[in-house]
């Protein structure tokens, strides 16, 4: 799968989100993260958005979210890892499916892909800081 594919792919199905199933939440992510990309996601993200989601009663379905690759922010090669990209995903909820930490319907990802088994996928996401780091130890990639 293209790169911009798999950026999309994950984002799509990282917010659509029903507090009611955690598990399936994840279940549906492993297959679109590296196995450092899930663990990031079932030990941090996971536990931390679950309890606003569940606060909330948060249910946004997969037809609530929309997503479209913005393009390549960077890429580069690493030496322990190989190829990766970070790609701009614009991403819009539908207005009353937001997230309890949502403040608008529409806005970017910054999504870091890496390849794992031949396939593009989803290791984190990341700031304009965290960018900008990346791309200086990689020598301006």
């Amino acid at each position: 799968m293209a790169p911009e594919l798999a950026a999309v792919k994950f984002v799509q199905a990282f917010y659509a989100a029903d507090y009611r199933q955690p598990n399936g939440w994840l279940a549906n992510l492993e297959p679109l993260a590296t196995a450092d990309g899930y663990t990031l996601l079932k030990d941090s993200f996971g536990p931390a958005l679950w309890v606003k989601l569940t606060e909330a009663q948060t249910v946004t379905l997969a037809a609530q979210v929309k997503a479209e690759d913005g393009g390549l922010v960077a890429e580069g090669v690493s030496k322990i890892g190989g190829p990766w990209q970070v790609r701009k995903v614009t991403v819009a909820i539908d207005p009353s499916a937001l997230w309890p930490t949502m403040k608008a319907p529409t806005f970017f990802a910054n999504v870091l892909l890496g390849q794992q088994d031949g396939e593009w996928r989803f290791v984190s996401f990341l700031n304009d800081k965290e960018i900008e780091t990346l791309v200086k130890g990689e020598g301006g990639a």
